[in-house]
């Protein structure tokens, strides 16, 4: 053992049950101790206590393990842990192959399982989402089941891959803290998105860097666009490591940007905070941990320039970064661009209206034109049902579509108080599918929201100039722009493995919808003309 390492256990045993645990007894599913010789990186994060912790990092870092050897740790120690994952399927398979295995292969955790077992004999068999060790226990809960968020008295919640969860879920974890006083949260992820998920809780942390030192001495906190490539054109890129050559049989260093000297990206280094906050938090990228090449780091990288969903994994996967595609997501530009020198107020015409129903009404009423553009008359939001129907009496609307999920009973008594209000529903349909007796409307979700970007760009909506000027729409501006449109490898639609989908993360969207239902307004209302 190190000196650096041997200094680590010895203040461990001390100071943090965690490290400590990690260090001496852990053995992981495979039947082998945690390497902390390979992954000195690691060392600071098993020794940090802070209360609110995130990480967020690359693909094979081996994070997992830190989260098992936390969990089982504060459980032995008495503390009640509540650990999402994003699916039952995950749960399923996190239990059985990593915490059954290693408590099976670490003598000391289970010893500590067996003398439980013994004392809860009367007790029922642990299921697959509760296990008891020590004087505490670790509730293992699918991110997608309501039910698991509701009773469990916690003192830590470990959210492990953040972006997967169900963000709306995720939300009432919190609560089960409320009656600890220890009260630590835990948020890790390999990022999707930018100002989404893990990269914005990463973005109010002080945003602890790892920096290694380059042969002179400086210190660098290894980027792939400063030390490894340079751009030189529009998708052109060169090798930085100018003695390296593609028979070479040595991988590609990184190069410092100061001295143009080499780096050794997996030698020492510490981590370095870059901001001031409460909050902690790690990023980890393949730069600096596990064994992939830089080669073939590379090569991904290089098909990723060819291919937007091959460089959304590079940068997600490799390095640990939030990616947003261009063109995948609509913009404050594009809703500048369709905005005219006039102010909100009631006209006369064909007025029509787009209700998203949630904790609140998001609503927009619009006008109808000549040309088929829709005029921006109203964007706001109601907490009752009867100051909505007000509005829309208000502004004498003539048609609109409504959320039908899921306050259906409400949206039911709005739909039927109007002659020409449908509710609407997302389904696997081929075309929409109208039921005008029943007044509903069944349509893909995918292409609605496409057809609301579509819009902007076309100018088909317009917007007074209180959208930008005006304060009070900053909410929906932040809405409008929230979602991502992403391939899903394994989504299914139209008999079809894989297809594009919007995804709002942990931010809401509801006048995205909003827009989205009055668009399909006046579809049905062109479409019912006709007949």
């Amino acid at each position: 053992m190190s000196l650096d390492l041997l200094t680590f256990e010895k203040a461990a045993r001390k100071h943090n049950f965690v490290a400590w645990v990690a260090c001496r007894h852990h053995k992981t599913h495979k039947d082998s101790y945690l390497d902390f010789n390979k992954h000195k990186y690691q060392l600071k994060i098993y020794h940090d206590q802070s209360p609110y912790l995130v990480i967020i990092k690359s693909t094979q870092n081996g994070i997992s393990e830190y989260l098992l050897v936390r969990a089982i740790s504060h459980a032995i120690n008495g503390l009640n842990v509540f650990y999402v994952l994003p699916t039952f399927e995950l749960v399923k398979r996190f239990v059985d192959e990593r915490y059954t295995k290693s408590v099976q292969n670490t003598p000391y955790y289970h010893a500590l399982a067996t003398l439980v077992k013994l004392e809860l004999n009367k007790k029922q068999t642990e299921s697959v989402k509760s296990k008891d060790i020590g004087d505490g226990n670790i509730a293992f809960v699918n991110s997608f089941s309501s039910v698991g968020f509701t009773e469990y008295p916690a003192d830590e919640v470990i959210i492990d891959e953040l972006d997967k969860c169900d963000q709306t879920n995720i939300e009432m974890a919190w609560e089960r803290l409320s009656a600890s006083e220890y009260r630590r949260q835990v948020k890790i992820s390999n990022p999707t998105f930018k100002n989404m998920g893990i990269d914005e809780e990463y973005e109010d942390t002080d945003k602890l860097e790892w920096f290694v030192r380059c042969q002179k001495g400086h210190p660098v906190r290894l980027n792939w666009f400063e030390n490894f490539v340079d751009q030189i054109d529009d998708n052109r890129y060169v090798i930085r490591d100018s003695e390296w050559t593609w028979d070479s049989s040595k991988d590609i260093r990184p190069i410092c940007q100061v001295c143009g000297t080499p780096i050794d990206r997996n030698g020492p280094g510490e981590w370095v905070p870059t901001v001031e906050s409460r909050k902690r938090g790690y990023r980890l990228t393949k730069l600096f941990t596990g064994t992939v090449s830089v080669v073939e780091l590379l090569d991904r990288f290089t098909k990723g320039l060819k291919n937007d969903d091959t460089m959304q994994r590079f940068y997600n996967g490799d390095l640990g970064e939030a990616y947003t595609a261009s063109g995948s997501r609509i913009d404050r530009d594009m809703i500048a661009a369709c905005v005219l020198d006039y102010g909100f107020g009631k006209e006369e015409g064909l007025i029509i209206a787009g209700i998203d129903v949630g904790k609140v009404y998001n609503f927009v009423i619009k006008k109808m034109l000549p040309d088929g553009k829709l005029k921006t008359l109203l964007v706001s939001e109601v907490r009752e049902t009867g100051e909505l129907m007000s509005i829309l009496r208000e502004y004498n609307v003539s048609a609109g579509v409504i959320d039908g999920m899921p306050e259906t009973r409400e949206a039911k008594k709005i739909s039927k108080a109007f002659k020409m209000m449908f509710l609407c529903y997302f389904g696997d349909v081929k075309s929409d599918r109208i039921d005008i007796m029943g007044k509903t409307i069944t349509v893909q979700r995918t292409p609605a929201i496409d057809a609301v970007k579509e819009a902007l760009l076309t100018n088909a909506i317009q917007y007074p100039i209180n959208i930008i000027r005006d304060g009070k729409c900053s909410n929906f501006i932040d809405q409008m722009t929230a979602s991502v449109r992403v391939f899903n490898a394994d989504k299914r639609s139209g008999g079809q493995k894989g297809a594009y989908e919007w995804i709002e993360g942990n931010k809401p969207d509801h006048y995205l919808f909003a827009t989205a239902y009055c668009l399909i307004a006046r579809r049905l209302v062109i479409l019912l003309n006709k007949r």
